[in-house]
């Protein structure tokens, strides 16, 4: 149920992410210079749908990166670029369905 849950949300922001216009550069510089990818972001010691919500922030231009290590952590897939699709990505850990390269 929760996972059914975490995948309903994970699209709903996913397509609202990706129908809204990027109000921000997003890229992420320091992609290669953060090993390994976990997706914690916040550095609690688990990633979870708060370091997703993160990414949508800072897409969405509600928050600033802290600094250009957590700009590489927070490009899970690393395509240089910090999106809705990092934030998908981060859920699908959170629910157990992938894992992030190490």
């Amino acid at each position: 149920m929760r996972t059914r849950l975490l995948l309903s949300f994970g699209s709903l922001l996913t397509a609202a992410f990706l129908i809204l216009p990027a109000l921000g550069p997003g890229h992420a510089l320091a992609c290669q210079g953060v090993e390994p990818k976990t997706g914690d972001l916040n550095a609690d010691g688990v990633t979870n749908s708060l370091d997703a919500l993160s990414v949508l922030f800072y897409q969405a231009g509600m928050m600033k990166a802290p600094d250009a290590i957590w700009l590489g952590g927070a490009d899970v897939n690393c395509d240089s670029t910090v999106n809705a699709i990092d934030a998908t990505l981060i859920l699908q850990v959170d629910a157990g369905l992938t894992t992030l390269r190490p």
